[in-house]
């Protein structure tokens, strides 16, 4: 194998696949990228077993002057790549190793043989769904930060896509809140598959990925226990998770009779004050709602307390209520809008927050604790 790459590309590449790569010593093959050069095709694949990333790189970025694969250590091929001060270089197979031409030196990776790597899943062109990439990502980031990062609770490390004929919704929760989004797609009359629950992680990924390739749209595939990713430069797969979702339908309230329509900037900045108040182990803040104002409330008795009022147009009766204040300041920086309306019924029943047509979150209240007189 002998190979000619823009360092540019061959570097996003690497930085595309190194999050996959594992470094864990029980699999030490894990730590490699498989580099393969045939039929005009560049390919860099990497997982770790519950993850897979194929990488291709786009045709007029390389020359491939001879056939063959590589197995070698991907984060020493990225650290070499990342420092070179070339525009090109120069990647040939010597037995299993790697050798590495520069400009000013040459650098030998050891490596091994290829069919030594596990397989890695490849997307089928056949019954899939296709959304905007932009819209993908905006289905990740306004559920992915309300899963849970509690060891024990496997359950809530997962967000659950639900697909219907012309739309797709991903659900997530901690137990505590629940953010649910909707976004356009195409395909879906033709998908088998209604619910599948995707670990975190394997979301975090593909968000990673879109980040850094920006594709116009994506597909979505499903193999056996796989979700499977792709766009023009990248397949990806993770495996499914075999957790069962909560019933998230029974926690969407009902019939809130009062209704605050927030700026977004100025609540955001409001809350960041008033949290510097804040007790760190129990961080509660009081909201209370009238119809020209609202208050903010918080108090720490190791450090003082804070009151601010921000004008707010609100509909019903005025009454207080207490809020983690980071349940709020974790939607509101993922908000896309400059206004957010927050639906209410009384102190002691969950808030529901919607921006625009396609995002809704519920954020439970916290409720005063009854003392024993």
């Amino acid at each position: 194998m002998k190979v000619k790459c823009n360092r540019q590309s061959l570097l996003q590449a690497l930085q595309t696949i190194i999050g996959v790569v594992t470094q864990k010593d029980i699999y030490p093959i894990l730590g490699n990228v498989r580099v393969s050069a045939f039929d005009g095709n560049l390919l860099f694949k990497a997982t770790d077993l519950k993850i897979s990333l194929t990488y291709s790189l786009p045709v007029s970025q390389f020359e491939i002057l001879e056939e063959g694969e590589l197995l070698i250590a991907a984060q020493k091929f990225f650290n070499v790549i990342k420092e070179a001060p070339d525009e090109e270089v120069e990647v040939e197979k010597n037995n299993y190793d790697a050798r590495i031409i520069c400009k000013d030196g040459k650098f030998v990776i050891l490596g091994e043989e290829p069919d030594k790597f596990p397989n890695v899943p490849e997307f089928q062109e056949s019954n899939f769904i296709e959304i905007e990439g932009k819209d993908f990502q905006k289905l990740i980031r306004k559920t992915l930060f309300s899963t849970t990062t509690e060891r024990t609770r496997y359950d809530l490390d997962n967000i659950l896509l639900i697909i219907s004929e012309d739309s797709l919704r991903f659900v997530a929760t901690d137990g505590k809140r629940l953010a649910i989004c909707d976004r356009p797609c195409t395909g879906g009359e033709g998908i088998d598959v209604r619910e599948v629950t995707v670990p975190c992680k394997g979301l975090q990924q593909i968000d990673r990925v879109l980040s850094t390739t920006s594709p116009d749209k994506v597909r979505l595939g499903f193999m056996e226990n796989q979700l499977l990713f792709h766009t023009p430069e990248v397949v990806m797969s993770t495996r499914l998770s075999e957790a069962k979702f909560p019933p998230y339908q029974k926690v969407i309230p009902q019939g809130l009779p009062y209704k605050a329509f927030l700026n977004v900037k100025d609540f955001t900045s409001a809350l960041r004050r008033v949290c510097w108040f804040t007790d760190e182990k129990n961080k509660s803040i009081e909201l209370s709602f009238t119809p020209e104002k609202l208050k903010l409330f918080a108090m720490d008795e190791g450090a003082g307390e804070a009151s601010l009022e921000m004008p707010v147009v609100y509909e019903g009766e005025a009454f207080d209520i207490k809020f983690n204040p980071d349940f709020f300041l974790d939607m509101l920086k993922i908000a896309d809008s400059s206004d957010v309306t927050i639906l209410l019924k009384d102190f002691a029943s969950a808030a529901l927050i919607k921006e625009g047509d396609d995002f809704q979150y519920v954020v439970l209240p916290i409720k005063p604790q009854v003392r024993d007189h």
